[in-house]
């Protein structure tokens, strides 16, 4: 049951992205909310990891990471991008969902993001050391791996339970992505009653 505990921050952000952009275009749609599993989307591909091997971890055990074949920003940006611009409310809203998903995915948790992909299969993360932990050092900024660079950095620092090692018990990524999804419910709630 604990392996949902990192959905919870792309689900807070979602909710949030919502709220955000049905207030910026002044409207309350409820349906809006069906779009939520857009801010998952990217991540489907670790169904095929979870059912494989029962985890998601990128670690000496497993030296790949899931973030392969649906994790490419400019794509996702372009399709939302246009679905916003033909289709107002609902394709901002999608645009925003996996934008943050994109975002999220480039702090605290993960091996980063390729934001230039497909031209490009470097990864980016911010505020992250060379091993892979949050860092507010200003040559930590921006992180980036090349892909040979990423795997042995993998290898080196990759862990199989981070789950467990982030999520239950406190650490930055938990306190950050429990609050999200607490501010996410307050949002939600402000929302509805609006």
């Amino acid at each position: 049951m604990y392996r949902i505990l990192p959905l919870l921050g792309d689900a807070g952000l979602g909710i949030l992205s919502i709220v955000f952009v049905s207030h910026w275009y002044s409207v309350s749609n409820m349906y809006a909310f069906l779009l939520l599993p857009l801010a998952f989307a990217p991540d489907l591909d670790a169904i095929v990891e979870l059912r494989r091997r029962g985890k998601v971890a990128a670690s000496a055990e497993n030296p790949s990471d899931h973030r392969e074949l649906l994790h490419k920003p400019i794509l996702w940006m372009l399709v939302t991008g246009a679905w916003w611009y033909f289709g107002g409310f609902y394709g901002a809203v999608a645009f925003v969902l996996v934008t943050m998903h994109f975002v999220h995915d480039s702090v605290l948790t993960g091996w980063g993001v390729p934001w230039l992909a497909p031209f490009s299969k470097v990864r980016m993360k911010f505020f992250a050391s060379e091993a892979n932990q949050e860092s507010l050092a200003r040559k930590d900024w921006i992180r980036t791996w090349k892909p040979k660079d990423l795997h042995k950095a993998i290898v080196a620092h990759g862990n199989e339970n981070w789950i467990r090692d982030l999520y239950l018990r406190p650490t930055t990524v938990s306190i950050v992505e429990y609050g999200v999804f607490a501010l996410s419910l307050i949002a939600l709630l402000w929302h509805l009653l609006a």
